[in-house]
């Protein structure tokens, strides 16, 4: 899944399909690694203020890295924005 899961880390993979995330979370789970799928739309602050205070809630503050997929991002908009 990545070096993160490799190395241990709670990894938390989320999208508006969740449906399709909770089967890779299964897959990795399968293999050991600690994936958790949870629902999120990027066009609503809601949805990630939401995903945000969850992971905060189960796991503490901690750092939180994020990774988003270039082709899902609006035409212009740069891979690293906000980072």
């Amino acid at each position: 899944m990545s070096a993160l899961a490799e190395a241990g880390a709670k990894l938390y993979i989320a999208s508006r399909g969740v449906e399709a995330l909770e089967k890779v979370a299964a897959e990795e789970q399968k293999r050991g690694f600690d994936v958790t799928a949870l629902p999120l739309n990027l066009e609503e602050d809601k949805s990630l203020e939401e995903l945000h205070e969850r992971i905060i809630s189960e796991k503490g503050k901690s750092q939180i890295h994020k990774t988003l997929q270039p082709e899902r991002l609006s035409p212009g908009a740069s891979p690293d924005a906000g980072r």
